[in-house]
């Protein structure tokens, strides 16, 4: 269970840009907005752009990390 003001466990993730890795711990200590999103829903435009929206208006105080629930990497690109 987690904890209001813990530090949330490092992940691993495929970063499907550079095609290197993520991990949440190169971000310690920044806020960090999560966005799942599934290439194929007809929400993904919108949940994208909020994102987007985000890191826009929090350029230097916010991370956002879209997360593809897919298991189609050609999709996600």
């Amino acid at each position: 269970m987690a904890t209001v003001g813990a530090a949330a466990p490092d992940f691993l993730a495929p970063n499907m840009i550079t095609s290197g890795t993520f991990r949440l711990r190169q971000v310690r200590g920044k806020a960090v907005l999560l966005v799942f999103y599934n290439p194929s829903s007809p929400t993904t435009a919108a949940v994208l752009a909020y994102g987007q929206k985000m890191t826009d208006a929090y350029p230097k105080d916010l991370t956002v990390l879209a997360l593809s629930v897919s298991g189609d990497p050609d999709a996600v690109r």
